[in-house]
This record gives C-alpha cells, structure tokens and sequence, in this order.
C-alpha cells in the first residue's frame, strides 16, 4: 500500500509530507548466464554446461548466478551477489565457485539453489558431453604479460604489418579470443594475470620461423631471438579453424648495446646490386650519460662498399654533442 511520512519542527513552522509505496517481497528468480561475459550475453539463457573440444584435461563450460527478488507491485530487483546463497545440490555434476560461478564437471543435471531473504528456488542445468568446437578465432596478439612489443603498421613508409620488437630473449604472452559453436565468446583464453591458460589444450600456436622467433605450442609464451629478413607467421589453430598473426622481428638493443638497422620492419632490407643503402646505428644507453664513444662495424668489403659516414645525435643523453 501507501504510507505517508510528515516531518515537522517544533522550532519552526515548517511541515513536509511524503508519500511512499510499500511493496513486498513476492518470489525469488534464479538466473543463469554464459561466463566469462561477452557482448549480449546477458540475454542469454543457459540450460547447458557443454564440453570444450579439445580441452585437456576436459573442460566444461561455466555459467554465472545471479538472484532477482520480485515484488508484489510487478517491479524487481537484483541482488547483490554477496547477499545470496548459491548452492548445488549435486555438486559432483556441477559445483559452485568464486561464490556465484556454476562449473560443469560431469555429465548430469545439476539442481542449483539460490537462497536470499528466506526465501530460495532452485533450477535444473544439464552438464553433457557433447562438445563444443571453435568456430572463429579473434583479437590475436599480444597479452598483458611480458617484455616485447607490437609498433603498428605504416603502409605510408611501405611497413604492410607491425613489427615485434624488444631485446634479445625476451619473452611475452600471446593472446587471442575464440568464439564456440553455441555462440559463446572468450575474449581472451589466456588469464591476463597469470598468462595461464584458461582451457587447457584448445589451442595450438607455432612459427613459421622458430629461430627468429619462437612460440610454445600450448602455452602461447612468444621469445624473440634474432632479426629476420622477411615476414614471421605466428599461427593459432584448433580443429579446422586457423588465424594468423604476420609481423617482422626486429631485436632492440638492450641497456649498453648497440643495434644496425631500421627501428621497425626488416632491419636491414633487400636492396639490388649497386643500390646505396642506409644503416642506422643506435646505442642504448640506459639511464646513463654516454661521455664518448667508439664504434667499429666490421663488414663483407665483396658485399658492401661504404661510401659516407653521416655523424648525428638522433637524441639521447650524451656529455657533449661534438663530432671531429
């Protein structure tokens, strides 16, 4: 019903009155949803937990819990998850994690009962095995984990795909989204804390040059080693579907080195017989002041002819600019 609420002053004459609508709690609503999350999701109304295909050892899927209180007057509410209980009542099929996360474990029907305000329904969720496939691979890349990183494509100075660039043997996590023939979607199968992976055995990376640059075949753990002289393909797979990732590699110079070459792209690239050819030099300095310095580059005097020696100081922190 209604209810009306005055306040008054005894001190003043000033009165105000409110009315408010008294509702009551009318029955509670379990709802079950795809997780992780992804765009739409949560319009989606999961009646299945399926296998993974691929997964080792078998992984089903996840489904996220969540209570809705409805009151007397039509209108709802949903509750915060830290004020419900969320059980299963055959927790060897599918159990309960991070207090609000169903997980399928084996083939069955779980009976999932969610508790709030003394009041508690329970719903059926089948755990079967009858796996799910990748359909499309995407966002392949680099995670959040490591010490390389991607400089973006420049078609305007002829740089078609990014470059992979960082000291040499350094390592990162790679990163890619799968999305499964039920239309559920992984933005990333790699947990961006730890770089583990979140389904173990779904995925197969490899190189089409492992000595440039190499890639665990499950782990997805990228190592840079060298330069190359053309286009790296690193390639994701599962069943049938593939996706790739084109890059150069090209190695920076660590903290007292020194690099030849361009900064992004093939370091140093094909030329033609006769054809003149910059080679940049970069020191890395570190947090250091570089007082003077000596450079001997020694090269193929039957390959390569040096013609000019061009002094700069493209930037960086030196004593003294001067060049004899």
């Amino acid at each position: 019903g209604t209810a009306l609420v005055g306040v008054n002053f005894t001190h003043v004459a000033v009165m105000a009155a409110a009315a408010i609508e008294v509702v009551g709690f009318s029955s509670l609503v379990l709802s079950v949803s795809p997780y992780p999350a992804f765009a739409g999701s949560a319009g989606v109304d999961v009646q299945n937990l399926s296998r993974i295909a691929g997964t080792s050892p078998a992984v089903f899927q996840k489904a996220a819990l969540a209570a809705t209180m409805v009151l007397n007057n039509g209108s709802s509410l949903v509750l915060p998850a830290a004020s419900v209980s969320f059980t299963s009542l055959q927790p060897a099929v599918a159990t309960v994690v991070q207090g609000s996360i169903l997980q399928g474990l084996s083939s069955g029907v779980a009976t999932v009962r969610a508790t709030a305000a003394g009041r508690s329904v329970d719903r059926a969720v089948a755990v079967i095995d009858q796996p799910v496939t990748v359909v499309a691979f995407h966002n392949l890349g680099l995670g959040a984990n490591g010490s390389l990183w991607l400089l973006a494509a420049n078609s305007s100075a002829g740089l078609l795909f990014p470059t992979l660039t960082g000291t040499y043997g350094s390592t990162h996590q790679m990163a890619v989204g799968v999305e499964l023939s039920d239309g559920r979607v992984f933005d990333n199968i790699f947990d961006v804390a730890t770089g583990a992976a979140l389904l173990p055995g779904l995925v197969t990376f490899s190189s089409s040059d492992p000595s440039v640059a190499s890639v665990g075949n499950a782990s997805g753990l990228l190592t840079l080693l060298q330069n190359a002289a053309g286009v790296v393909n690193l390639t994701v797979s599962s069943g049938g579907q593939t996706a790739m990732l084109r890059v150069y590699c090209n190695l920076a110079p660590a903290s007292g080195d020194l690099d030849l070459g361009q900064v992004a792209g093939v370091a140093v690239p094909a030329v033609m017989q006769g054809e003149d050819v910059e080679l940049p030099v970069f020191v890395n300095t570190g947090n250091r002041t570089l007082g003077a310095y000596d450079i001997s580059i020694e090269l193929d005097a039957s390959a390569l002819e040096v013609n000019d020696v061009t002094q700069e100081h493209a930037g960086g922190a030196m004593d003294w600019n001067v060049f004899a």
